[in-house]
């Protein structure tokens, strides 16, 4: 059964991490105020120990790591197991128009689709266009209209 192997994947503390994630986000006064309790958290407990906490508690869950070196680690132990990865590297908006960052950007990209199509030639990589053309030039092409 498909759902034998996923689950084959994680260990039993993964596994109740998960389990608890999902029922946290099941509260929408918590989903709400996300935003509210993350600030608590890092005027109490600090930024250092807040951002860990939630790398370790639930970045497993949505992410295969933060460089090339955890995320390939991740898709090779998926892809073991049989399964194929759909590896989203996460480039945020440009705020304004810089060639400099563009073509880093576009390096990182390659970089993704070059490590991912390593394990398996079946993965695919996510991109974000927002990444490789500034918020402005976004808005006007949204704005045209096509009939």
């Amino acid at each position: 059964m498909q759902v034998d192997r996923v689950y084959h994947l994680y260990s039993f503390s993964q596994l109740l991490r998960f389990k608890i994630f999902l029922r946290l986000v099941s509260f929408n006064v918590i989903v709400k105020n996300m935003r509210k309790i993350y600030s608590l958290s890092c005027r109490v407990l600090g930024s250092t120990i807040t951002n860990k906490s939630v790398k370790v508690l639930f970045g497993d869950i949505f992410v295969g790591g933060e460089n090339e070196k955890e995320l390939f680690v991740r898709m090779k132990k998926l892809d073991k197991q049989g399964f194929f990865s759909i590896s989203d590297y996460a480039l945020e908006a440009l705020s304004k128009e810089d060639n400099n960052l563009i073509l880093s950007n576009i390096n990182e990209f390659k970089k993704s689709i070059d490590s991912s199509k390593s394990v398996n030639s079946n993965n695919m990589v996510a991109m974000k266009i927002s990444s490789l053309i500034s918020l402005d030039r976004l808005r006007d092409l949204n704005s045209i209209q096509l009939y």
